[in-house]
């Protein structure tokens, strides 16, 4: 049985060394997973979310990683979900600056959720990103999810 700390480890590293490869600059885990920026209260833009990159292009971008056992269908329309609770997360971390929600769910495949409303860099990031992935679904035409692999 995997310990749930270190599969979330395990999945910031996977998505900080996949998009390093995909698009060429350098991301890196935030130390403590996010909760660096807690603990040592920094407002850094960089500290917010669990990866995070130097290079000015996507510094502001807060990138949020989650790993999880299962998510139903039902969870996708449901403001009561963890999915929900997990956009909560992501928009209140990035504050008014982008954001983008990385989550795996076993044997069920790694999916990418954004804000629809995003700015030009951040569509071109999200397409380096995203390989031959189709989109999964849009809600209330403000964020989509799309499948990773």
């Amino acid at each position: 049985m995997v310990h749930s700390l270190n599969k979330g480890k395990g999945f910031e590293r996977w998505v900080a060394n996949h998009l390093t490869e995909k698009i060429g600059v350098k991301f890196h885990r935030v130390p403590m997973s996010g909760g660096f920026a807690t603990s040592f209260d920094t407002k850094a833009q960089e500290f917010q979310g669990d990866v995070f990159t130097e290079d000015d292009r996507y510094k502001n971008i807060t990138i949020e990683c989650k790993a999880h056992k299962e998510l139903s269908i039902t969870e996708l329309f449901n403001p009561k979900s963890k999915l929900y609770d997990w956009i909560k997360q992501s928009t209140d971390e990035a504050k008014d600056n982008p954001w983008i929600l990385f989550f795996k769910i076993n044997n069920k495949g790694t999916y990418i959720c954004y804000p629809k409303m995003i700015q030009v860099d951040l569509v071109a990031f999200i397409t380096l990103t995203l390989r031959k992935a189709t989109t999964f679904i849009e809600i209330d035409d403000k964020w989509s999810i799309r499948r990773l692999k």
